[in-house]
């Protein structure tokens, strides 16, 4: 005789169908909330998408991007308070003393007050996982501004820096201009040497500071090792920010000329579409430490280059942040609900082996990073070789990318 399997303990998952089918007061809820639930994605979704087509999404991409995310629990309260709102107004759950239970079954109006938190749950743990990662993400742009700002003074500022006599640049076609820029000696002043370098004699060494032009060329001087000589001292408070906000200035500059046609393409380039026509002021730093920081030029590049750009990138460890809390939350649900969870790893066990190997490039990555932040096998600003002949010079390395 064979043996009929036995059926998977699932807790009080199991009263909870015939729980619904029994009680037309629970049904009329349940219905509600899903109604509820259609309406409040909808909205979201259409506010998701109004943002991104907003000016601010491109000057502000991170914070953004953080009000996206953060909004979902507000639309979830409302929806949960409009909920119980309809079930006060309407007295849904009066006679449920009608409805007869056992000491371990939940009444219909408990069931589906626990069906309202294990929504709260999924959302508040859908919102943790993504906005850590954009948080992240904020911390590791402000640290590239960091390696950017120091790559500025030692190039002696950028190509598309700022001009008095332009006032940056509005009359000149894309904003590229031959004028000299002038903003790293707004922020800083050029100190000389206090000894001679070893390239010059004591006396040529004296005769070119005595002359503007000869300071200038001491300034770009490099010796033969690459190095430049003397140091620069601030001249305001803060030059770090006083450079933010020029690139910023810089970023608005090229997101209007987008807008108003004056760009490459000739056409008024649109925010928000699938395929990017306009980068965003992250997107655009990116492009320029691609191109050894010189100027982007407005619609130069064809729509969806930077997407493109990005799916040869190696996967970052922010990208299983959400998924690793998402997992915690169903899981933590689950065992409220009174699932076993011995069973239910069992049956997804086949699963996370699956989602290891999706995963094994990403965690080798990350702990390749680790690895090399802690020993310092390389550190910015070193040059390399490697041994399939390439060498360069290290600016950045990242839990993804060195």
């Amino acid at each position: 005789m064979v043996e009929q399997p036995t059926n998977i303990e699932i807790g009080q998952f199991q009263t909870l169908s015939s729980l619904i089918a029994s009680n037309e007061a629970l049904q009329s809820a349940i219905i509600v909330l899903v109604v509820g639930f259609i309406a409040i994605f909808s909205v979201y979704f259409k506010f998701a998408n109004w943002i991104q087509k907003q000016k601010f999404s491109y000057v502000r991409p991170q914070f953004s991007r953080f009000v996206q995310k953060a909004v979902l629990p507000v639309f979830a309260l409302a929806l949960i308070s409009s909920t119980n709102a309809y079930i006060q107004i309407f007295e849904l759950f009066d006679d449920e003393q009608a409805f007869v239970t056992t000491s371990d079954m939940l009444t219909p109006k408990e069931t589906f007050a626990k069906l309202l938190n294990t929504v709260n749950f999924l959302v508040i743990g859908y919102t943790v996982s993504q906005l850590i990662p954009i948080m992240l993400t904020k911390r590791e742009k402000s640290n590239q501004e960091r390696i950017d700002f120091e790559k500025w003074i030692e190039k002696r500022g950028f190509q598309d820096d700022p001009c008095r006599k332009c006032d940056f640049c509005a009359g000149k076609k894309y904003g590229i201009c031959k004028n000299q820029p002038d903003l790293l000696h707004e922020i800083f002043e050029w100190i000389p040497p206090s000894r001679t370098p070893d390239d010059f004699t004591e006396e040529e060494f004296r005769n070119y500071l005595k002359t503007q032009e000869g300071r200038k060329y001491l300034e770009n001087y490099r010796t033969s090792t690459g190095q430049t000589i003397g140091s620069y001292k601030a001249k305001v408070k803060d030059p770090f920010e006083v450079w933010k906000e020029s690139e910023r200035k810089k970023h608005l500059r090229y997101l209007n000329f987008c807008l108003t046609g004056n760009n490459a393409s000739g056409m008024k380039l649109r925010l928000g579409k699938k395929f990017k026509e306009i980068y965003s002021i992250d997107e655009w730093r990116e492009i320029k430490r691609e191109e050894s920081y010189d100027y982007v030029i407005p619609g130069g590049k064809l729509s969806g280059y930077y997407e493109q750009k990005q799916k040869s990138m190696p996967k970052s460890v922010r990208n299983v942040i959400p998924i690793g809390i998402v997992v915690v939350t169903v899981v933590s649900i689950a065992s409220w609900w009174g699932v076993d969870l011995v069973i239910l790893a069992t049956a997804t066990g086949g699963l996370g082996v699956g989602i290891g190997l999706a995963l094994k490039e990403t965690m080798e990555n990350y702990f390749a990073y680790l690895v090399i932040r802690k020993d310092k096998i390389v550190e910015e600003g070193e040059r390399i070789q490697l041994e399939s002949g390439y060498n360069g010079y290290v600016y950045r390395i990242t839990p993804r990318v060195t």
